[in-house]
């Protein structure tokens, strides 16, 4: 997958998950993760309003990240999993009848410079938030499309993800 911006990455994740729902695995609960720090493009696609299935707004992964921790060396922390599902919201896909879970980060430009620079800062930190992230979401979801930012490949996600189990 192309690590520039623009090229269809969302696209990419909202048809495998299309794909996945009108499959006859389509019982097992998919979730959409959002790392794509540099815009709203998930909640511009299930829901513009920031109003969840059950009615309540949408919580946003900013909640598990405490930006206004001082000292130069971040600590991501490792969100345990029922503080990470709270976080979770339940999105119909439009059209199809189904509907998917949503992580999303808050599109806060203070908070989108911070990250930019923390993870680039923090790996292994992040690495260790990443996998603690897949690893609560396991607890409900079968299957976790991750949908990332210009900059970051796959791989480094994945390889950040395994950093963090081991440490």
């Amino acid at each position: 997958v192309s690590r520039r911006g623009g090229v269809g990455k969302s696209t990419v994740v909202l048809s495998l998950a299309i794909s996945h729902l009108l499959s006859q695995r389509g019982g097992e609960e998919l979730c959409i993760l959002d790392l794509d720090i540099t815009g709203l493009t998930w909640l511009d696609l299930l829901s513009g309003d920031g109003i969840g299935m059950d009615g309540r707004p949408i919580a946003y992964l900013n909640e598990l990240i405490d930006i206004d921790q001082p000292g130069p060396s971040f600590d991501f922390g490792r969100p345990d999993s029922e503080r990470v599902l709270r976080c979770v919201a339940d999105l119909p896909i439009p059209g199809i009848g189904k509907h998917v879970g949503l992580l999303s980060l808050a599109d806060w430009p203070r908070t989108n410079r911070f990250l930019r620079q923390t993870i680039a800062n923090n790996r292994a930190s992040f690495g260790a938030f990443l996998s603690a992230l897949v690893l609560g979401l396991g607890h409900r979801f079968k299957r976790i499309l991750i949908d990332n930012s210009p900059g970051f490949d796959a791989p480094s996600l994945l390889s950040l993800a395994e950093i963090g189990r081991a440490s």
